[in-house]
């Protein structure tokens, strides 16, 4: 019995270890890129993630709080996962003239940010 309860609490805490991700360090300075005119901004979002602001001659122009491809307030698990996202958003707006409220399902797969989110935030 003791070898049980001792295998069960090593599995446990193994698995807590292994789940916790390294927190997400933002640089306001180094975190930004510019693309065709625009500037990305990243910014922290709720379960240590990444979301983004796009902004034109240093006024907002796309500031959302919602992810993209969610439409939950988690941002992406990665910086490069959240450039990945606001570059095509901002191809679209040359493309369209406006900026896409969300990325389709089938974008999200050919950018390879399907699968790049942490788990759902727990509700209370």
């Amino acid at each position: 019995m003791k070898k049980i309860s001792l295998i069960l609490l090593l599995h446990m805490v193994l698995g807590t270890l292994h789940a916790q991700q390294p927190p997400i360090m933002l640089n306001p300075v180094k975190d930004q890129k510019e693309m065709n005119g625009y500037s990305i901004r990243l910014k922290m979002a709720p379960g240590n993630t990444v979301l983004f602001d796009l902004l034109k001659d240093q006024h907002p122009v796309f500031n959302h709080s919602m992810n993209p491809v969610t439409m939950l307030p988690q941002g992406f698990a990665s910086k490069a996962d959240a450039y990945k996202v606001a570059e095509w958003m901002i191809g679209k707006y040359g493309a369209q003239g406006h900026f896409p409220p969300m990325l389709p399902p089938g974008v999200a797969k050919q950018l390879n940010v399907a699968n790049s989110f942490p788990k759902p935030l727990p509700v209370n």
